[in-house]
């Protein structure tokens, strides 16, 4: 088989390049061009050294493995293990449809594809690839839909709460799945009142603080008399056994940051959690990622 060394370099480029910016945008993590240009151009080097004699190994599972690591690391600057994991599952599960699509191709028209690299690798189809490639897109749909709602810089950002001249500048991360409502029907922010105790009275601190904690509603009718006590709400939620209530605090502000803009919104709610809801060194609190849309 006759292979063009520039032809090939071009679809390489291109095929390539389309996978790693579709699987940044699907992974909802930030996108700089440079990290894209200089992975895209490592890939067609790991495409032309597919023709080399030594380019067996890359097609081995060690190979392939290695070479989707060093890319996405290369491709994405992540600001967590978990990020990082995100786009580099979703970078494989690209390229992994590209080539069971380009497969499917060969397989109908019985020619010969002519992408190769971590796209696609040069075999011929069987049954098991056309199954493979229908799973894929199966579960490239799921993964687009659970990620259409994230922002889209990334999931994590700087927040500043405000309440009666005191401020606090937390790590959030806006989750899909809080869809905690309150009585006006906003969102509905979620911490551990110790993460955010910069903000609160000492009394109010030491109440949520006790172990045992007290129920929702018996702290709200126990800080009746409090000045506060107008900023109080029970905000209700349900899990898989039980239902219950938050207890809540209206803010004066909340400002989230990214790096092209800010979001200011006004009284927003924040509930909080029994327990810590943060991950060290990663976030704090958590917003409802619909509030960014």
């Amino acid at each position: 088989m006759v292979i063009y060394l520039d032809w090939l370099i071009l679809v390489s480029l291109l095929t390539n390049g389309a996978i790693f910016y579709a699987a940044g945008i699907l992974s909802g993590g930030e996108i700089k061009k440079w990290r894209l240009f200089l992975a895209t151009i490592l890939a067609v080097g790991l495409t032309l050294a597919l023709l080399t004699p030594g380019g067996r190994y890359l097609t081995t599972p060690a190979g392939r493995i290695l070479s989707s690591v060093i890319l996405a690391k290369i491709a994405y600057q992540s600001k967590s293990r978990q990020m990082y994991f995100r786009q580099l599952i979703i970078m494989v599960l690209t390229a992994s449809v590209m080539s069971s699509l380009t497969l499917l191709c060969h397989a109908l028209t019985n020619t010969v594809p002519v992408t190769t690299g971590i796209a696609v690798p040069s075999s011929k189809p069987t049954l098991l690839n056309l199954l493979t490639a229908l799973g894929l897109l199966i579960a490239f749909t799921y993964y687009h839909r659970k990620l259409k709602a994230l922002p889209p810089a990334d999931v994590f950002f700087k927040v500043k709460l405000e309440l009666e001249g005191k401020a606090a500048e937390l790590k959030a991360l806006a989750d899909t799945g809080n869809r905690l409502r309150s009585s006006e029907g906003k969102g509905v922010i979620l911490a551990a009142p110790q993460a955010v105790k910069e903000l609160l009275e000492k009394d109010l601190l030491e109440i949520l603080c006790q172990n045992p904690p007290l129920e929702a509603d018996q702290i709200l009718l126990g800080c009746a008399e409090k000045p506060y006590a107008r900023r109080l709400q029970l905000i209700s939620y349900a899990t898989i056994d039980r239902q219950s209530m938050l207890l809540a605090i209206r803010l004066d502000k909340l400002t989230v940051y990214n790096k092209k803009n800010m979001h200011v919104f006004a009284n927003p709610i924040l509930a909080f959690a029994p327990q810590d809801v943060g991950r060290q060194g990663e976030y704090e609190l958590i917003i409802p990622a619909q509030m960014l849309r």
